[in-house]
């Protein structure tokens, strides 16, 4: 990539030591507080994946980021072979129509 070599000796050296040094160091970074505990960090992760893949908003837990990224999921899912069928199958202006109602369809269900 870029015209690095990652598969070279030297960078996978680099990397395990860079973990090695993040371990050890893991206790002295948590007490001083500069890591969130394990639980605000998932939290984190899944409100930056909801935030940016689904468009989603803020979350106030766990479960809440849990329940919306599986919502979102689930809905991206229901709605996307009524999509891919249109595109495939369909002609140009029924693939516009189609896809359309597929998309005022999800932000109904989600946005309740």
């Amino acid at each position: 990539v870029y015209g690095f070599n990652l598969n070279s000796r030297s960078v996978l050296l680099f990397v395990r030591n860079g973990l090695f040094i993040f371990i050890l160091f893991h206790p002295l970074v948590f007490t001083l507080g500069w890591m969130p505990q394990f639980d605000t960090f998932l939290i984190n992760i899944l409100e930056q994946i909801d935030i940016h893949v689904f468009g989603g908003t803020a979350s106030t837990g766990l479960v809440c980021s849990i329940y919306s990224l599986c919502r979102n999921l689930l809905v991206v899912g229901l709605l996307l072979p009524f999509g891919y069928t249109a595109f495939v199958y369909l002609e140009k202006d029924t693939v516009t129509n189609i896809t359309g109602q597929c998309f005022f369809t999800y932000f109904d269900f989600t946005d309740k």
